[in-house]
């Protein structure tokens, strides 16, 4: 059984990994002078955020920057390959939940990671997924 990674490392690739899509976010809006009140503007903003949290990890082997820079990935609890459908119900469905309890979802799924022994997140439990060390044997 791989490793699995612990709340701390897993919030620190969080954070760099939104630090990253912000800025490039940012650098894009402030290049074009785009107008951020903008209905397109904002429906962008939600695409890119879509895209890099559900298929970067699809197409690269559960990695997202983040996760790359400190060795943790996401993997399916039954060994086969990451799929669009589970990531965007990872994703989309736990910021769903997590913002329409005002975070306190997000706290408890925070103490799931650090006190139970599976490592899991509400998340990780309703795709039946785990964030683990290692590389992958195909990559």
């Amino acid at each position: 059984m791989q490793k699995l990674a612990g709340f701390w490392v897993r919030l620190a690739a969080r954070i760099i990994d939104y630090l990253l899509v912000v800025g490039v976010v940012y650098a894009i809006l402030s290049l074009f002078r785009l107008d951020t009140q903008s209905s397109a503007v904002q429906a962008s903003e939600l695409i890119t955020m879509i895209i890099y949290y559900v298929a970067v990890p699809v197409l690269w082997f559960g990695y997202t920057m983040g996760k790359r820079l400190f060795g943790i990935r996401i993997i399916r609890d039954d060994g086969e390959k990451l799929n669009f459908k589970d990531m965007f119900i990872r994703e989309f469905f736990a910021a769903l939940i997590y913002g329409a309890s005002l975070g306190l979802v997000a706290i408890i799924s925070s103490f799931m990671v650090i006190m139970r022994k599976d490592k899991k997140a509400i998340h990780d439990i309703i795709v039946k997924t785990s964030v683990t060390y290692g590389k992958p044997e195909d990559e």
